[in-house]
């Protein structure tokens, strides 16, 4: 079972439409944004009991008081459609305690990617691709032949 959090893609702003920064550098550093991981896996483990093949992301939005409190963490998009995993989340992240962001307080978005051994190789893949914890891809060179999928498979977009 793996919770990880993606902290490039942790993002930060000071209000509702200013540009967001890395959440890590307004912080100060990973380690805040970790302090939340031990709940959150007692959520997922709590799931994986009741659904041994879930595995998902849930992107919470925090809204992080002046002292380091959390006054609120909503779930702004779940793939893991178990709403117990989601409130479990969120319950947990309201929770936390971060470092004081100073006087306007801070607005997160953490994305939460939960998988398991359960977890088909290539969706673990493309959930980390996508937070950036691999590299992207490069693109196949204009001569290299066509990518075609192998006999008796069928590719749908």
């Amino acid at each position: 079972m793996r919770v990880l959090l993606p902290v490039l893609f942790a993002a930060a702003c000071r209000h509702p439409g200013s540009p967001e920064v890395p959440a890590a550098q307004v912080l100060g550093g990973a380690g805040a944004l970790e302090s939340s991981l031990p709940r959150i896996r007692a959520c997922y483990d709590e799931a994986l009991a009741r659904r041994p093949e879930i595995y998902g992301e849930v992107v919470l939005r925090i809204a992080v008081q002046p002292d380091g409190s959390v006054q609120d963490a909503v779930s702004v998009l779940d793939t893991v459609s178990d709403p117990q995993l989601v409130r479990c989340v969120e319950r947990a992240a309201h929770a936390a305690r971060l470092p004081a962001p100073g006087p306007e307080g801070l607005l997160l978005r953490f994305p939460y990617l939960f998988t398991s051994t359960r977890t088909p190789p290539e969706i673990v893949r493309a959930l980390q691709r996508q937070h950036g914890l691999l590299p992207r891809e490069e693109p196949p060179a204009a001569d290299a032949p066509p990518l075609l999928p192998a006999p008796g498979t069928v590719e749908t977009w």
